[in-house]
């Protein structure tokens, strides 16, 4: 993987239904190996991964020839330019399907995430609201798209999630090969302290659990025999600060609440950038570039600012440097200077790669887009200044 994507990863889951699918997913579902049960599924990851297995963020289903739909927390902050959809996957790892990439996203208004009253300061375990996002594909896909219900989930209804996220914290199968799926009903909202955008499912026999890496991942009923989408994994127990707990109910953002904005012209997307953000060094100095932005594939930034990331020597912890940006760059579409950094000498980082990150923001949702990283030969330390402009 690239230095660009190792810092974006880390700025930057009923009967007529059962049937074999492959890849990985939520703690105690069943796997999946039939290649005709869910040829909608849809897997989101990186461009340049080379397997889906180590680089997948999320799942999502394919709601029409050519648009996914999948929860916004998988969404935003995604640079659509360098994203891949993998279509009906069977195994992360060899037979992942056909592919396609991403011409634009657009997250549902209103989206936002509340931090978990279990654990404030950790964002992975935050709950959301409006958590749906559709995700524009490059081309039509050739296989079969999942319609999207007409109308909501009942309590006492039967459901089943798809996915490919962890099947429990820690060991060899948590993070299986095989797509999964779980049984599971649709209780009262109040039973995951779910807001009228979401339903809340849980597993009756109180063993299977939504799981990192969820994200999206289809909940399909049938209707007259046909399956048809209600919604996308949202939130678990890890709003609670336990993390895949068996039987624990779910948060699912409800789709058919959204069905007309799922299928409409989604007029606000996130900004898609034309190409990476550009860092120069003059001795001591580096100086980060705007990207330029494609108003054919999104809208332009209503906001704008940048950070800087220093990979530190073990590769696996980035240091990051705060730097606002002016908002009215927002709307420039050359490549000139953005903002600036001073480098102070710091023998920690001395000969590590220095990043740029651009996070542009529109109510359509907001990307995040990371330089290739430049080596410098003293990097910045505690007494590092920075500069804004150029």
């Amino acid at each position: 993987m690239s230095t660009r994507m190792v810092v974006l990863a880390s700025v930057l889951s009923v009967s007529a239904l059962s049937g074999p699918t492959s890849a990985s997913a939520m703690t105690h579902g069943v796997p999946v190996a039939d290649p005709g049960v869910a040829p909608w599924l849809a897997t989101v990851a990186p461009a340049d991964t080379s397997s889906p297995l180590d680089d997948a963020v999320c799942d999502g289903a394919l709601v029409a020839p050519d648009r996914v739909l999948t929860s916004a927390r998988c969404a935003d902050g995604l640079d659509p330019s360098r994203a891949r959809v993998y279509l009906g996957a069977r195994r992360l790892t060899a037979d992942h399907g056909p592919a396609r990439g991403v011409r634009g996203i657009a997250v549902l208004p209103g989206y936002r995430r509340d931090p978990s009253p279990a654990t404030p300061g950790d964002p992975d375990n935050d709950r959301a609201r409006y958590d749906l996002a559709v995700l524009l594909l490059d081309r039509p896909a050739d296989v079969a798209f999942l319609p999207v219900a007409r109308h909501s989930a009942r309590p006492g209804g039967a459901v089943a999630m798809f996915g490919h996220g962890l099947t429990g914290i820690g060991g060899a199968q948590a993070r299986p090969d095989m797509l999964h799926r779980g049984d599971l009903t649709v209780v009262a909202r109040r039973d995951c302290a779910a807001d009228d955008s979401a339903l809340c499912v849980a597993d009756r026999s109180a063993r299977v659990a939504g799981c990192r890496l969820d994200s999206g991942s289809p909940l399909v009923s049938s209707a007259a025999g046909r399956p048809e989408l209600v919604g996308a994994y949202s939130f678990g127990s890890e709003s609670t600060g336990v993390d895949c707990v068996p039987g624990a109910p779910m948060a699912v953002a409800d789709a058919a609440a959204f069905r007309g904005w799922i299928l409409g012209p989604l007029p606000e997307r996130m900004p898609y950038p034309l190409q990476s953000p550009m860092v120069t060094r003059v001795g001591n100095t580096m100086r980060c570039a705007m990207p330029g932005w494609d108003t054919s594939r999104g809208s332009l930034p209503d906001r704008v600012s940048t950070s800087w990331a220093a990979l530190v020597p073990e590769g696996t912890a980035l240091r990051q440097f705060p730097v606002d940006a002016d908002a009215s760059a927002a709307t420039d579409k050359t490549t000139g200077p953005l903002s600036t950094l001073r480098l102070a000498p710091d023998l920690h980082l001395a000969g590590n790669p220095v990043s740029c990150v651009v996070t542009a923001r529109t109510s359509g949702g907001s990307v995040r887009i990371a330089s290739e990283g430049v080596t410098v030969s003293a990097g910045p330390g505690p007494g590092a200044r920075q500069t804004r402009g150029g």
